[in-house]
């Protein structure tokens, strides 16, 4: 639930029961590792969703991703979460790159890795890759409405509009 709370829907208070659940989990066992990683998602989406500034969470975030990753080195979850901070707060697109390749390497089932790493493409002007990351993160999680709309987003920036109107629509179809 904590994990469905931080990364698949919206709203202040979805997000902050989705904290909430998190830090329930670390009370039971503090060394669970993937709650640390949902944690750091969370904090992201705080950011990336407008509800609170950047400067508010996405140190949080980045601490919550090194926590889960000193527990669990193995842990593609946590690895694509750090990666996702260090693009989205430090701009910084070769240690993002390399920290969602090794994400993916670790768990390339992990949908968020996909659908975040495609946005790093986009950002560097790598269209075609992420409109193939993006699409994975779609084939495994295809009623995320995030995804689903960030797959559309890609063919705006390839600059193939009949494409994006048409993913627009399947979205807007379901």
């Amino acid at each position: 639930m904590g994990r469905f709370g931080g990364t698949q829907t919206r709203g202040l208070e979805n997000l902050d029961k989705s904290i909430d659940l998190f830090q329930a989990a670390l009370e039971i066992d503090p060394d669970y590792a993937l709650a640390y990683s949902g944690m750091a998602a969370t904090y992201t989406r705080f950011a990336t969703s407008g509800l609170l500034p950047r400067s508010e969470v996405m140190d949080k975030a980045k601490a919550a991703a090194k926590r889960a990753l000193e527990i669990d080195n193995m842990l593609g979850e946590a690895h694509a979460e750090l990666a996702w901070a260090r693009v989205y707060q430090d701009f910084d697109w070769k240690g993002g790159e390399k920290g969602f390749q090794r994400a993916l390497e670790l768990n390339p089932n992990y949908a968020d890795a996909h659908h975040n790493y495609a946005w790093l493409l986009t950002m560097i002007g790598k269209f075609d890759e992420a409109i193939a990351e993006n699409k994975r993160a779609f084939e495994l999680d295809p009623l995320s409405y995030a995804i689903r709309t960030s797959y559309a987003h890609k063919f705006i920036y390839n600059c193939d509009y009949e494409r994006a109107i048409d993913e627009i629509q399947n979205v807007l179809d379901t």
